[in-house]
């Protein structure tokens, strides 16, 4: 069979059309002989036939056309609001390019080029299962244009379908009855097409490939004039074109008729190239009978397969049915870890082959336990916003706005890093990439414990960029930081004239139909969003007071996006698809892709094969060490980390996570079967048990050997994680000196600022006793803790393993972390407090200066003796 082979008209010589009155209405047993005999003779040779005489009103079938042309004259974004690939039952739209009908063995063919709409019987959520569900109707169309006629049609087509089923049936020898089982609850599925104008002399261009369709029969309706489905006609070598004309309809049997006829009834070849020089339109009708039924044309087939285990196997091709149970299988494991690391809900999804294969959700969405998450439950997704900032990067890229190479004072002349090697050559990839060697952590661990609301304008932001530490050598080493992403938003703004939030919701998250992605999150208390909680020692999850919300801070760009797993199995799915073509056309949303997920750098080598970072994605070539973005990479030092992968076929996995306050999240995909997995959860678990899950997932999904017991190794990141807790208090008790006792409390009592990050130390009394110290951070009541003398001018502030997650704050378990000393003037007044934030990035710590001059004088005054002018100064500093 070639796709070049002859095309030839039908003209009734290869493909008969047969009038269903000479059979339902007649009464002469002679025209109903002939009909009966004309299907099986069509059904032998062709597996396709034409009918009239159908009972279907012409008027229905123009107002179906009719709603076919208002459906997808809609603008694009609009479409894919109501993308069927965010309902495992798969309803709504499938956008071009989004179907390969072709057959892979017979040649090199692009993606189908037509878009679609699925309908099908109209059922409840509760009755949710594969191909039942309710129908997603596009809110910018009013009933009377769209719902009605879709589904008067519908009804009409249902009925054709028990017509044709009764032929077949007496055509094989069997009585009408055999299907009276079969019929009762027959399934149908509508599938509105639109082909769009192109040119088709290339033979690879089709608005639909080659290919047989996998269920019953198939009633076709196309649009009169529109020529263009072809049949091959095995007999003759030669493609066999079938007009499209009124009031006709085309008849094909699919693969489940010719297994259950035993291969005497054909399932055919066929494929649709849209020569009108304008639109096509068709509505092909899957009509399969009872799903939950066996072979009704052959009584004395003994296999137990039914009509909807058939159906699974030749849809999801490499995810087959036992891929699915697999999978299912796990929600068992995906439970005990929720038990074991505290997680009250989890909601997560599955593509495999491009196509959703499972969907499901654990838990609660909030506090009190009454809300259930499921696929359109926003969560925070932490630092897979990176991925989003870069595709839009890629946008201005591919509009020829930016270069890759672009060096940043070309945009941003004011840069001016201390590291004059870095200010003259820094480029956009290298802050894409974490290559430029910038520490990240002290900004992230100054924003600890709220929503990182540090909001630097551009010129204050540049100064501080200008003074981070630089502790790895420029584009030799990967190291993460807010600031890359920072610099990313801005470019972004100064380019395109728009807010980061505004450009994104522009340019990728509405184009893709992701309605429910935003970096501007609405917490009103009637919206699907997942309350943010952090998992305690016992198993349990403590709400947060605060909801992470980056929105105009330092963080938007690498961590302020929301979104759902709906929208994150469309982000996977249009990455994927556009990581298979190095120049995207003119259609695809997401540009420079293959550029984006490509190596840049490597991460924590050595490492015998692949471990790198693109641009907001992580990659690693299995078997080998993944999870490095998230909490579990600290619980093992890199020589004892999980192998992921060990024993099983070597595949690339393309990911990232994104951990933070309140939240927990995990994507990763497969260029080479178009999978990806995705785990949102709305926890910061003990250990990282998006990462556990996502890891089960993957396993299953692609049935690896040796499969991990992630049960038992989120166990023991649970007992690590507090263990770690155990050795801090045991270090800080061996590591406290005798020396001199304090000052009297008074003389810490003070504001304290560090001016190079803007940033705000508040030492108070206690508020139930002067007799203990308070420190806040950033003046912020949620972070007030208990300062405790440690010795000579030294406190400490350490919490347990349960007091810093109800603060929400990160797990660090570095004792000088806690130490805050502070230097004292010669009139026993404490000057400053120096804070070993983080030792690698400043190993003399940070500096905060007492902030309160009126303070200052008044001390000044108690030395000198002038009791009235500090009763006076008193005085003024109250009131």
């Amino acid at each position: 069979m070639s796709v070049d082979a002859a095309v030839v008209k039908n003209e009734d010589k290869y493909i008969p059309t047969i009038d269903l009155r000479d059979y339902f209405d007649a009464y002469s047993e002679e025209k109903r002989a002939k009909v009966i005999e004309q299907v099986r003779t069509a059904c032998l040779e062709h597996g396709f036939f034409q009918v009239e005489g159908h009972g279907v009103p012409v008027e229905s079938q123009r107002r179906m056309f009719a709603a076919c042309k208002a459906l997808f004259d809609l603008p694009l974004e609009k479409k894919r609001r109501i993308s069927l690939y965010k309902y495992s039952w798969r309803r709504g739209y499938e956008g071009p390019g989004e179907q390969q009908a072709n057959d892979p063995h017979h040649g090199d063919f692009e993606r189908d080029a037509k878009e679609g709409f699925f309908v099908g019987k109209e059922l409840p959520l509760d009755q949710v299962d594969f191909g039942k569900g309710p129908n997603v109707w596009p809110p910018d169309l009013a009933e009377n244009d769209f719902h009605r006629p879709v589904m008067e049609y519908y009804e009409h087509a249902r009925k054709v379908g028990f017509k044709v089923m009764e032929l077949l049936a007496v055509s094989l020898g069997h009585p009408p009855s055999v299907l009276k089982d079969f019929t009762t609850d027959a399934a149908m599925f509508l599938k509105l097409l639109r082909y769009p104008a192109h040119t088709w002399t290339d033979t690879r261009k089709f608005g639909s490939g080659q290919h047989t369709d996998y269920g019953g029969i198939t009633i076709l309706l196309q649009d009169p004039g529109q020529d263009g489905l072809e049949v091959w006609h095995e007999a003759t070598h030669q493609w066999v074109e079938l007009p499209a004309l009124e009031d006709k309809f085309v008849i094909n049997l699919g693969d489940m008729v010719q297994r259950w006829t035993g291969g005497e009834y054909k399932s055919t070849l066929h494929r649709v190239i849209n020569k009108t020089g304008g639109e096509r339109y068709a509505v092909p009708a899957f009509w399969h009978g009872d799903l939950d039924a066996k072979n009704p044309l052959d009584p004395n087939d003994t296999s137990d397969e039914t009509v909807l285990e058939f159906i699974k196997k030749k849809f999801y091709k490499g995810g087959t049915p036992s891929t699915i149970e697999r999978l299912q299988k796990l929600s068992r494991s995906i439970e005990q870890i929720c038990e074991i690391e505290g997680v009250p809900g989890v909601s997560i999804g599955v593509l495999d082959h491009g196509e959703t294969l499972w969907t499901e959700s654990f838990g609660f969405r909030d506090n009190p336990k009454t809300a259930h998450p499921d696929v359109n439950t926003q969560y925070s997704i932490g630092h897979i916003t990176m991925s989003m900032v870069a595709a839009g990067v890629g946008k201005l890229v591919d509009d020829g706005k930016l270069q890759w190479t672009m060096l940043l004072r070309e945009i941003i002349p004011e840069i001016d890093h201390a590291g004059v090697y870095w200010t003259h050559t820094a480029t956009i990839a290298d802050i894409l990439a974490h290559r430029c060697g910038l520490d990240g952590e002290i900004v992230t661990l100054l924003a600890d414990g709220g929503n990182g609301d540090i909001q630097p304008c551009l010129e204050e932001f540049l100064k501080a960029i200008d003074r981070i530490p630089h502790p790895l050598p420029h584009r030799e080493s990967w190291l993460m930081g807010p600031w890359g992403y920072k610099i990313a938003a801005h470019i972004i703004e100064h380019i395109s004239g728009q807010s980061l939030h505004e450009y994104l919701q522009d340019q990728v998250f509405r184009p893709l139909g992701m309605t429910s992605t935003t970096l501007r999150p609405s917490f009103e208390g009637s919206n699907n969003v997942a309350e943010a909680h952090a998992s305690l020692s016992n198993g349990h999850a403590c709400p947060l007071e605060f909801q992470p919300n980056f929105a105009n801070t330092l963080f938007e760009g690498s961590r302020g996006a929301y979104s759902t797993v709906s929208d994150l199995l469309v982000w996977t799915k249009e990455t994927l698809a556009a990581s298979q073509n190095t120049a995207a056309s003119a259609n695809t949303v997401l540009k420079q892709i293959p550029h984006i997920i490509s190596n840049h750098i490597a991460m924590k080598n050595p490492s015998l094969l692949e471990r790198s970072y693109g641009f907001g994605w992580a990659r690693a070539q299995l078997p080998g060490i993944v999870g490095l973005l998230g909490g579990n990479s600290g619980i093992w030092e890199m020589p004892e980390q999980p192998v992921f992968g060990a024993g099983n076929q070597s595949r690339l996995m393309i990911y990232h996570q994104g951990g933070g306050p309140g939240h927990s999240s995990f994507v990763a995909i497969f260029p080479e079967t178009r999978s990806a997995v995705v785990v949102l959860m709305n926890t910061t678990a003990v250990s990282d048990a998006a990462d556990w899950i996502a890891r089960l997932l993957i396993e299953g999904l692609f049935d690896f050997a040796k499969p991990t017991d992630y049960v038992r190794l989120a166990e023991e990141g649970k007992r690590r994680t507090i263990e770690r807790f155990a050795t801090l208090h045991n270090r800080l008790a061996e590591e406290r000196i005798q020396g001199a006792p304090p000052l009297p409390l008074k003389c810490y009592v003070g504001k304290y600022e560090n001016k190079d990050y803007k940033y705000r130390l508040e030492v108070t009394f206690s508020p139930e006793s002067e007799s203990n110290l308070m420190i806040s951070f950033r003046g912020l009541d949620s972070q007030l803790y208990p300062l405790r003398h440690y010795h000579d001018q030294v406190f400490e502030w350490s919490m347990s393993f349960d007091e810093v997650r109800q603060s929400g704050r990160y797990d660090i378990t570095d004792p000088s972390y806690y130490k805050i000393r502070f230097e004292i003037y010669p009139d026993n007044r404490a000057s400053r407090i120096i804070w070993n934030i983080h030792g690698a990035s400043v190993p003399g710590g940070l500096t905060f200066e007492w902030k309160d001059e009126r303070l200052a004088e008044a001390w000044r005054a108690v030395h000198a003796g002038m009791n009235d002018f500090v009763s006076n100064t008193m005085h003024r500093i109250r009131y």
